[in-house]
């Protein structure tokens, strides 16, 4: 299977600054308190979010985060 790198080297960067954002955040990690704001936390098998947005909003994210982190590994498997 051909593969178009320099797609897969901007996406691979792409995805890798946006889960060292998401995996900062354990999984033991509580929701930041600031002043009002209500902060939600959404758990996946692999990521934990907190996020002052609507739940819904939030999970939507955490499906993608998902979804990007199985094609990174089908990649990794792919190229390795």
């Amino acid at each position: 299977m051909r593969h178009n790198t320099k797609r897969c080297a901007r996406l691979s960067a792409t995805l890798a600054v946006g889960l060292a954002i998401v995996t900062a955040a354990s999984p033991a990690a509580e929701p930041p308190t600031l002043g009002k704001d209500v902060w939600l936390r959404v758990t996946t098998p692999n990521f934990t979010l907190f996020g002052e947005v609507p739940e819904a909003r939030l999970r939507v994210v955490a499906v993608r985060l998902e979804t990007y982190r199985g094609a990174l590994e089908r990649v990794k498997r792919n190229t390795a």
